[in-house]
């Protein structure tokens, strides 16, 4: 078994994402941005007009069951509008992580992404989820969570990024990091380095103590050609503690 075999098991859901009365100087440019970040994805956007009170929010429905509802405002500061300043230098303390509903709730579903050096936004979706998931594990502040980041050394080169390893170090969140063994951290942090398949994996589970009542919560991505990658995210608790079994047994062997 791989990594990629979690991705190509979903039997995806039917996901649209609808922005509804598009109102106001500049919306209709933000919705275009918002349809285009889902361009190449198996999500259908498209704008509705409604006798409901509420201007420019963003409805998820999957199989045709309406799961989420958050403002395109919200959207726009999570997503639309960031560049990886935000990720790198640490602008945004992850106690102030609030990702919208409406992206949260894309579970399940296989996403392709386009990383470094193209200025794709799709990607900056996935780093969403991994700071929602980085969150979520510092709130519930116990449990387990493994991070895979390719090289070791991504962590000591992004500001924020070893600001918010440091954060949940200083809780009872026991902390995996993985990757390529190019910087050893300090010991509030567990590395592994050996597998050979490192490099081209990029994962965040967290796993909650046994009786907590915290989402299980799982990206998954793999890269399939240089700066291409394929993956999910769930919240599902089986699927998730089988990710951090195949984790567990196969990374940190």
């Amino acid at each position: 078994m791989q990594l990629a075999d979690f991705v190509d098991e979903l039997d995806a859901p039917r996901i649209s994402l609808t922005v509804v009365n598009v109102t106001g100087p500049g919306y209709e440019h933000v919705t275009g941005m918002f349809e285009d970040l889902f361009e190449r994805q198996t999500v259908t956007v498209e704008t509705a007009a409604s006798d409901v009170d509420s201007e420019n929010l963003v409805v998820l429905t999957k199989d045709g069951e309406r799961v989420a509802a958050s403002e395109l405002d919200d959207v726009g500061d999570a997503v639309l509008f960031v560049n990886s300043d935000v990720y790198i230098t640490g602008s945004r303390d992850i106690e102030d992580v609030e990702t919208p509903a409406v992206i949260a709730e894309l579970t399940d579903v296989p996403f392709h992404a386009t990383g470094y050096p193209s200025t794709r936004k799709e990607k900056f979706l996935l780093i969403e989820i991994s700071r929602f998931i980085e969150a979520l594990a510092y709130r519930e502040g116990a449990g387990r969570l493994h991070s895979g980041f390719q090289q070791l050394s991504r962590i000591d080169d992004e500001k924020g990024t070893k600001t918010v390893y440091e954060t949940l170090a200083a809780t009872d969140v026991e902390t995996h990091v993985y990757g390529v063994g190019d910087w050893t951290p300090d010991g509030t942090l567990t590395a592994h380095s050996a597998h050979p398949d490192l490099d081209a994996v990029w994962f965040v589970v967290f796993v909650p103590p046994s009786g907590s009542d915290a989402d299980h919560a799982a990206l998954v991505c793999v890269e399939d050609d240089d700066g291409h990658w394929r993956g999910f995210w769930t919240f599902d608790r089986e699927r998730v503690e089988r990710i951090e079994a195949y984790v567990t047994g196969t990374y940190q062997a």
